[in-house]
């Protein structure tokens, strides 16, 4: 969980500017919480990460990035490495989106929880999949990947801040001037030669 803070604290100071609509969102998948059971929440994130992969309005990030972008933040706080060579390495996993979970048995009951969660503004979405105890971990990650899915492609201009264009912003400035004349302003500025006083 100190980990997903850094990253989302690294990745918070970042804005990339790409519109949202320009390119997809990228996805990190982190291993799922799931108790003793380590191997099972890193399966659970494995089949998540690769289910996103095919939808064609995500992009999701190389957990190998994601652990070697860990490695660099957590250098970043204790001093060895700077902050600025550590927000580069953010910068390079275009991870915008990250989503981390947990797996929880009740009685007969599985049930996976995934938080859904925007590293520029930390808005956060939850989705949940459930079945018997005895069901396909497969198909109850599959359930939610596609729950994920579609929150990010429905809800992701929630999660991530999108940057206006130049266009945009410069259709803002002239809305309130109307469409009349405009003053024109001129000056004369005195050219020196270079080394003059």
């Amino acid at each position: 969980m100190k980990k997903q803070i850094l990253v989302m604290m690294a990745l918070a100071g970042l804005s990339l500017a790409v519109s949202a609509a320009e390119q997809p969102p990228g996805v990190a998948v982190f291993n799922f919480e799931s108790g003793a059971d380590k191997e099972l929440g890193a399966k659970v994130a494995a089949l998540i990460t690769t289910m996103l992969s095919a939808d064609p309005g995500l992009v999701t990030v190389e957990r190998a990035e994601l652990e070697k972008l860990l490695g660099e933040q957590e250098l970043a706080l204790s001093g060895t490495v700077s902050a600025d060579t550590a927000a580069k390495g953010a910068n390079l996993t275009g991870a915008k989106i990250l989503d981390n979970g947990r797996i929880i048995k009740l009685d007969a009951e599985m049930i996976l929880v995934a938080k859904i969660i925007g590293t520029e503004n930390s808005r956060v979405y939850g989705e949940m999949a459930k079945g018997k105890v005895s069901a396909s971990i497969s198909d109850l990650s599959a359930d939610l990947a596609q729950k994920i899915a579609t929150v990010v492609n429905t809800k992701g201009t929630n999660l991530v801040i999108r940057v206006e264009s130049r266009q945009e912003r410069i259709d803002k400035i002239k809305k309130p001037m109307g469409t009349g004349t405009r003053p024109t302003v001129s000056g004369k500025l005195p050219v020196r030669p270079f080394g003059a006083p």
